[in-house]
């Protein structure tokens, strides 16, 4: 009998582990990206596209090392309030999690981009590139 319980115990505890740990990856959103720089200029040739890191395809550009980016929630009258302020690792990918909703990615100050409008899916992060330029 004692065998018995501690064999129970033991299937109890491995299902609430299994459920947490699958509760945890389904309930996970947010932003999965990277920062990529042109520095312009004239050139002799165009570059060859690289692949970039991450899996985000082939690129000319440059992934951007620690860059600072920005994310704000999106409202009526375009972005909003400012919800993170993320540091791209030295391969120039970001993540930070987020609830569902809709966002605008941009680079902080003083580089300036594009806004890249993204909506963040419940239980998925939403991969974007974002570009910079120079001031």
């Amino acid at each position: 009998m004692r065998r018995q319980l501690g064999v129970v115990g033991v299937l109890l505890a491995s299902l609430v582990l299994l459920g947490a740990c699958g509760s945890a990856s389904t309930l996970s959103s947010g932003i999965y990206g990277i920062a990529v720089a042109n520095h312009g200029g004239l050139m002799a040739s165009p570059p060859t596209p690289a692949p970039l890191p991450g899996g985000f395809g082939l690129s000319e550009l440059e992934p951007y090392s620690r860059a600072a980016i920005v994310v704000a929630t999106v409202t009526e009258n375009g972005s909003g309030k400012v919800v993170a302020n993320v540091t791209a690792g030295a391969d120039g990918i970001f993540k930070v999690a987020l609830a569902p909703g809709p966002y605008v990615v941009r680079y902080a100050p003083p580089y300036a981009s594009a806004d890249v409008r993204v909506t963040v899916q419940a239980g998925k992060y939403a991969r974007v590139i974002v570009q910079t330029f120079r001031h």
